[in-house]
């Protein structure tokens, strides 16, 4: 609801492409899912205890130092392997937030489409002012709960929250917009290059409500 009501008609069609166009991408949800399955095994194996990990402690706490030492040893290559397979499932997460990061890109192209590559512009920066506007009047909601009072309409009051915030707070948003940086695990790309994408486009876009 604060979309609809912050985002002008265009911009709000072109976040909902955007979501529409994650539905073309198919084979690309079923290898993610894949490749996510596989990362959670990593995970399991790498992290998870098990009855042979229960086992080896016991062994090695025997009196008898060869014992201790075989044991010992069969514990350090059970941690080496499990290093192997971190590396694996490392390796696995880099290669399915890629993957995710294409699709945003995919999918970010369906809104330039509809809204126009100039508008996507306009489009992620307001958005990121009303998540902080939204943020802001949950605050408000939750101090007024403690006195029994909840705001009458959650929408309008994100959206005074974006149109009453300071020029300095929103110089900084924009600041942010601007030079944020995608890092390797990152599952969206940062909003400078997803603004370059759009831009590469050069879509005119179809709706001009």
């Amino acid at each position: 609801m604060p979309l609809a009501a912050g985002l002008t008609v265009r911009q709000l069609a072109g976040v909902l492409a955007h979501e529409f166009g994650h539905f073309a991408q198919g084979a690309g949800m079923r290898m993610s899912y894949i490749i996510r399955r596989v990362n959670m095994w990593f995970a399991r194996v790498v992290y998870e205890r098990d009855h042979w990990d229960d086992r080896l402690d016991e062994w090695a706490a025997q009196d008898d130092w060869r014992l201790q030492l075989v044991f010992n040893l069969a514990k350090g290559g059970v941690w080496v392997g499990r290093r192997f397979l971190w590396c694996l499932m490392q390796a696995g997460h880099a290669i399915s937030c890629f993957m995710s990061r294409q699709m945003e890109f995919d999918a970010d192209s369906y809104e330039a489409k509809v809204a126009g590559s100039a508008e996507f512009a306009v489009t992620a920066g307001k958005l990121c002012l009303l998540n902080a506007a939204r943020n802001a009047a949950m605050k408000d909601a939750i101090r007024t709960f403690q006195h029994h009072e909840l705001p009458e309409d959650l929408a309008s009051l994100v959206v005074w929250r974006e149109s009453t915030m300071p020029a300095d707070i929103r110089q900084e948003f924009e600041k942010h917009v601007a030079e944020s940086k995608t890092k390797w695990f990152d599952t969206h790309p940062c909003d400078s290059e997803r603004i370059k994408a759009a831009a590469g486009i050069g879509a005119p876009g179809v709706l001009h409500l």
